[in-house]
């Protein structure tokens, strides 16, 4: 198992013995930039490190052009934010 802050990760993916992919639990804007637990537990032991989530790598949609579209799609959207992937 694998949880952040406590919480379990939404999926876990294992790549290998040493290695796995935690989609990480959504967090209140309160509780985000405090540091808080990464812990792995294998077979009844567990380890963990420290792990901060960051408000500022959290994507912000501030606006989307244009707001509709036909239902027959292929209309381009714009979306315009901040700290997009």
């Amino acid at each position: 198992t694998a949880s952040i802050c406590n919480r379990s990760c939404n999926t876990i993916t294992v790549t290998s013995n040493t290695e796995l992919i935690c989609v990480t639990p959504a967090l209140s804007q309160r509780q985000a930039n405090e540091t808080c637990n990464l812990t792995v537990t294998v077979d009844g032991t567990s380890d963990y490190t420290p792990f901060t989530y960051l408000t500022s790598l959290t994507p912000t949609m501030t606006s989307i052009s244009p707001n509709r579209g036909g239902t027959g799609g292929g209309t381009t959207v714009t979306i315009t934010g901040i700290n997009f992937p």
